[in-house]
């Protein structure tokens, strides 16, 4: 007798935790890198906001480019995508418990996808069964 196969699925939120304070840090970046090119007179002035610009668009591409929801069912992981496309991902190297958080590492046709979820992110029984799961699945993977 074989046990009924689970689907998970993870409603994603449009903005993470840790994409919203990436943009802080970019935006203090700038500041930072701004308020030192200003204390030396003979430097260009606007670097530090260029800088940020490019790390900005940078970061706003790939969130753009983030999954928005993503399925764990017996065949493996299925990530939406933002422009609606569904496609078939593994599971990365860099997928790992943090904690109470967990950091999900996708590979899928030719490009890589990261989300670190936290409390913030998804309710804490959601992120508990995600973590009991990939803890099984770790435990089968290494057999």
């Amino acid at each position: 007798m074989s046990l009924p196969v689970s689907v998970m699925s993870l409603e994603l939120p449009r903005r993470l935790l840790a994409d919203r304070l990436s943009a802080l840090l970019i935006l203090g970046c700038g500041v930072a890198l701004e308020a030192a090119l200003w204390r030396h007179p003979g430097l260009p002035p606007g670097a530090g906001v260029a800088a940020a610009g490019l790390l900005w668009a940078w970061h706003l591409r790939r969130v753009r480019g983030a999954p928005t929801r993503a399925v764990w069912g017996p065949y493996g992981w299925r990530l939406q995508l933002a422009d609606g496309r569904w496609i078939a991902a593994d599971l990365g190297h860099g997928t790992r418990l943090l904690g109470p958080s967990v950091v999900l590492y996708w590979q899928a046709e030719g490009c890589a996808f990261g989300a670190w979820l936290t409390a913030a992110d998804l309710p804490r029984p959601v992120l508990r069964s995600l973590a009991v799961r990939l803890r099984a699945h770790g435990a089968r993977a290494a057999q």
